[in-house]
């Protein structure tokens, strides 16, 4: 392989690299996201039950 192409694929391999890290950190986030909504759902449905046995 000649020498001169090998800045393009180091930079095209640290891009890569960047898009991944991103779309991992996304996926974790949306992990995160998906955990925190369902404990305010169960919160709710707890309240809720609170003040159907309260009338």
């Amino acid at each position: 392989m000649n020498n001169r192409y090998l800045p393009s694929i180091t930079l095209a391999n640290d891009v890569l690299q960047e898009i991944i890290t991103a779309t991992e950190l996304e996926m974790e986030l949306k992990k995160h996201l998906i955990n925190t909504i369902g404990k305010v759902i169960k919160k709710l449905q707890k309240s809720r039950w609170k003040c159907y046995s309260l009338q």
